[in-house]
Protein backbone atom coordinates (compact mmCIF):
# COMPACT_ATOMS: atom_id res chain seq x y z
CA UNK A 1 0.00 0.00 0.00
CA UNK A 2 2.47 2.65 0.80
CA UNK A 3 4.65 1.33 -2.29
CA UNK A 4 1.15 2.75 -4.44
CA UNK A 5 0.65 5.74 -2.31
CA UNK A 6 4.44 7.02 -2.40
CA UNK A 7 3.95 9.32 -4.66
CA UNK A 8 0.45 11.06 -3.39
CA UNK A 9 0.68 14.56 -2.86
CA UNK A 10 -1.73 14.90 -0.49
CA UNK A 11 -3.40 12.31 2.08
CA UNK A 12 -6.67 12.67 4.18
CA UNK A 13 -7.75 10.75 6.71
CA UNK A 14 -11.02 10.56 8.95
CA UNK A 15 -13.29 9.56 11.69
CA UNK A 16 -16.08 10.30 14.05
CA UNK A 17 -16.03 9.91 17.65
CA UNK A 18 -13.05 8.22 19.47
CA UNK A 19 -11.85 7.19 15.76
CA UNK A 20 -11.11 10.79 15.11
CA UNK A 21 -8.25 10.53 17.30
CA UNK A 22 -6.17 7.83 14.87
CA UNK A 23 -7.55 9.62 12.35
CA UNK A 24 -5.29 12.91 13.67
CA UNK A 25 -3.04 10.68 14.86
CA UNK A 26 -2.25 9.06 11.14
CA UNK A 27 -2.13 12.67 9.72
CA UNK A 28 0.46 14.04 11.92
CA UNK A 29 2.66 10.59 11.53
CA UNK A 30 2.64 11.06 7.99
CA UNK A 31 3.59 14.53 7.78
CA UNK A 32 6.42 13.58 10.55
CA UNK A 33 7.42 11.02 8.93
CA UNK A 34 6.98 10.98 4.91
CA UNK A 35 7.35 13.92 4.62
CA UNK A 36 3.49 14.27 3.03
CA UNK A 37 0.87 16.71 3.33
CA UNK A 38 -1.78 15.19 5.46
CA UNK A 39 -4.82 16.52 6.76
CA UNK A 40 -7.43 14.83 9.23
CA UNK A 41 -10.82 16.15 9.73
CA UNK A 42 -14.12 15.01 11.25
CA UNK A 43 -16.58 12.22 9.58
CA UNK A 44 -19.49 14.62 8.87
CA UNK A 45 -16.92 17.61 7.64
CA UNK A 46 -15.39 15.59 4.58
CA UNK A 47 -19.01 16.12 3.60
CA UNK A 48 -19.00 19.75 3.64
CA UNK A 49 -15.38 20.54 2.81
CA UNK A 50 -15.16 18.09 -0.69
CA UNK A 51 -11.25 18.14 0.07
CA UNK A 52 -10.45 14.96 -1.77
CA UNK A 53 -10.25 15.11 -5.53
CA UNK A 54 -9.35 12.17 -8.20
CA UNK A 55 -6.76 10.19 -7.06
CA UNK A 56 -6.45 11.56 -3.54
CA UNK A 57 -5.53 9.01 -1.09
CA UNK A 58 -8.49 8.83 1.97
CA UNK A 59 -8.62 6.99 4.91
CA UNK A 60 -11.58 6.17 6.76
CA UNK A 61 -11.43 5.18 10.33
CA UNK A 62 -14.72 3.80 10.83
CA UNK A 63 -14.18 1.35 13.50
CA UNK A 64 -18.19 1.84 15.69
CA UNK A 65 -22.01 1.27 14.55
CA UNK A 66 -22.85 4.50 15.57
CA UNK A 67 -20.91 6.05 12.91
CA UNK A 68 -21.00 3.49 10.38
CA UNK A 69 -23.82 4.40 7.78
CA UNK A 70 -21.91 7.87 7.80
CA UNK A 71 -19.04 5.77 6.97
CA UNK A 72 -20.66 3.96 4.38
CA UNK A 73 -21.73 7.39 2.85
CA UNK A 74 -17.83 8.79 2.87
CA UNK A 75 -17.00 5.36 0.85
CA UNK A 76 -19.48 6.10 -1.36
CA UNK A 77 -18.47 9.75 -1.86
CA UNK A 78 -14.96 8.72 -2.57
CA UNK A 79 -15.51 6.59 -4.90
CA UNK A 80 -17.72 9.16 -6.47
CA UNK A 81 -14.34 11.93 -7.00
CA UNK A 82 -12.49 8.97 -8.01
CA UNK A 83 -10.16 9.25 -4.80
CA UNK A 84 -8.55 6.32 -3.59
CA UNK A 85 -10.11 4.73 -0.23
CA UNK A 86 -8.72 2.43 2.22
CA UNK A 87 -11.02 1.77 5.30
CA UNK A 88 -10.17 0.41 8.90
CA UNK A 89 -13.11 -1.07 10.08
CA UNK A 90 -13.64 -4.24 12.36
CA UNK A 91 -13.16 -7.61 10.95
CA UNK A 92 -16.70 -8.47 10.71
CA UNK A 93 -17.88 -5.09 8.28
CA UNK A 94 -18.30 -5.77 4.83
CA UNK A 95 -20.55 -2.96 3.61
CA UNK A 96 -17.67 -0.55 3.97
CA UNK A 97 -15.28 -3.47 2.90
CA UNK A 98 -16.77 -3.96 -0.83
CA UNK A 99 -16.97 -0.26 -1.39
CA UNK A 100 -13.76 0.49 -0.93
CA UNK A 101 -10.34 -0.07 -2.64
CA UNK A 102 -9.04 -1.39 0.12
CA UNK A 103 -10.21 -2.87 3.57
CA UNK A 104 -7.67 -3.58 6.77
CA UNK A 105 -10.06 -5.35 8.82
CA UNK A 106 -8.68 -5.24 12.86
CA UNK A 107 -10.72 -7.50 15.75
CA UNK A 108 -13.26 -6.25 17.72
CA UNK A 109 -12.13 -4.66 20.76
CA UNK A 110 -13.30 -2.65 23.80
CA UNK A 111 -14.31 1.04 22.91
CA UNK A 112 -12.10 2.17 25.40
CA UNK A 113 -9.06 0.53 23.47
CA UNK A 114 -9.85 1.04 20.00
CA UNK A 115 -8.71 4.38 19.49
CA UNK A 116 -5.42 3.11 20.72
CA UNK A 117 -5.67 -0.34 18.33
CA UNK A 118 -7.24 1.78 15.18
CA UNK A 119 -3.83 4.16 15.84
CA UNK A 120 -1.45 1.17 15.20
CA UNK A 121 -2.18 0.74 11.20
CA UNK A 122 -1.72 4.54 10.91
CA UNK A 123 1.16 4.43 12.53
CA UNK A 124 2.65 1.52 10.16
CA UNK A 125 1.73 3.06 7.17
CA UNK A 126 3.27 6.38 7.95
CA UNK A 127 6.71 4.31 8.51
CA UNK A 128 6.54 2.49 5.23
CA UNK A 129 5.17 5.52 3.03
CA UNK A 130 8.43 7.35 4.77
CA UNK A 131 10.74 4.37 3.34
CA UNK A 132 9.22 4.23 -0.14
CA UNK A 133 9.30 7.93 -0.30
CA UNK A 134 12.59 8.15 0.57
CA UNK A 135 13.64 5.17 -2.27
CA UNK A 136 12.21 7.32 -4.56
CA UNK A 137 14.02 10.40 -3.46
CA UNK A 138 10.60 12.28 -2.19
CA UNK A 139 12.01 13.00 1.12
CA UNK A 140 12.35 11.24 4.42
CA UNK A 141 13.74 12.96 7.76
CA UNK A 142 17.51 12.60 7.94
CA UNK A 143 19.74 13.13 11.25
CA UNK A 144 21.99 15.66 11.22
CA UNK A 145 20.72 17.50 8.52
Amino acid sequence: MAKRLARADLVLTTGAGPFYAPAEFGAAKLKELAPIHAYSFPLEEYHHYRTQKAGDPLFLIAGDKASHARALDTALMSRGVEGYCVAIVPEDETEIAKTVDVAWHLPNVSAATAPIVYSVPMHLFGYHAAVERDALGLGAPRLGG
